[in-house]
């Protein structure tokens, strides 16, 4: 027996029941005048329901809920005449909320909250008439706003903009596909440029790669691929002069580095091994060598120094 139907006058009319094939109870509801009518229940096999709904008329009209297997309500969808109409909630299944959107005839319509693993609000969106319009909104764990950002199909794509906790911006560049891909500008919160790089795929990607010291001055000149600063670069005082000469490999600095005083005067020469300092040599402004250090993992061995 897989199905029973109450009849009346040569249509469905009362109970009716469906179950599966091992006999245990599927769904069960009630028509009337051949249509589906009130509540209708459906349930897993283990007896634990598997989704609520209400109709009137044949039409869904209501809030459907549908149920995990542990029995923790998955989502909550409120319809009107047979169409999604307010705001539809979706859980997790430690039933903590994730999304709420909202509806006007079945199409989403006002806004689209998207909540973290704590259910803190994360994302927000705007959608007309079944379409995502304006900005998005992302937020911090605490809730204080992240970055609006343009966007489609609710990811980043456009101009965005970040902020600190604090309310100043913190950064500004081009999104594609939810990830930075463009020129971005990072900022001080004085407002001046800390950082200034294009980026390929969500990651650092520029021969020329630029931080800034708060007056605006350049602080790093250093290429960057994918991420990682790879070659020659070069750090500079707050007047300009250059400070450090050098190079990086695989994000590390490699061989030789030279550090000059703000007169361009040589201080010292350090070598590096795959980002570990192995030696330092020091100057005088005469350029007579004041001290010869060599180090293991960046320790200076016992008995091992110079004047």
């Amino acid at each position: 027996l897989l199905r029973t139907v109450e009849y009346q006058k040569g249509v469905p009319h009362g109970r009716y029941r469906e179950f599966y094939p091992d006999g245990r109870l599927r769904a069960y509801g009630t028509n009337m005048n051949g249509a589906r009518d009130g509540l209708g229940m459906e349930d897993y096999l283990s007896g634990k329901p598997l989704r609520k709904s209400f109709y009137r008329a044949g039409k869904l009209h209501g809030v459907v809920t549908e149920y995990y297997p542990s029995g923790v309500i998955q989502s909550e969808t409120p319809y009107i005449d047979g169409e999604k109409d307010g705001k539809v909630r979706e859980y997790s299944e430690d039933g903590l909320l994730v999304y709420e959107r909202d509806h006007r005839r079945n199409l989403e319509s006002g806004k689209t909250r998207h909540y973290n693993a704590q259910g803190g609000l994360y994302r927000e969106y705007d959608y007309k008439n079944g379409v995502q319009h304006g900005s998005m909104q992302e937020y911090l764990s605490d809730g204080k706003l992240k970055g609006t950002y343009e966007c489609s199909d609710e990811k980043r794509e456009g101009r965005g903009k970040e902020y600190y906790d604090t309310g100043e911006l913190l950064l500004e560049g081009i999104y594609e596909n939810d990830e930075l891909n463009g020129p971005v500008r990072i900022f001080h919160k004085n407002g001046k440029v800390r950082i200034r790089s294009d980026y390929k795929n969500g990651l650092p990607h520029d021969n020329a790669w630029r931080e800034f010291y708060e007056t605006g001055a350049v602080r790093w000149i250093i290429p960057v691929k994918e991420g990682k600063k790879e070659g020659a670069a070069k750090e500079f005082h707050p007047d300009g002069h250059i400070k450090t000469v050098g190079t990086f490999v695989n994000d590390q600095r490699e061989g030789l580095f030279k550090n000059f005083d703000e007169n361009g005067v040589l201080v010292s020469d350090e070598v590096y091994d795959k980002g570990r300092l192995t030696r330092r040599t020091e100057f005088y402004p005469s350029g007579k060598i004041k001290s010869d250090q060599y180090f293991y993992e960046n320790l200076l061995p016992p008995g091992e120094g110079g004047g």
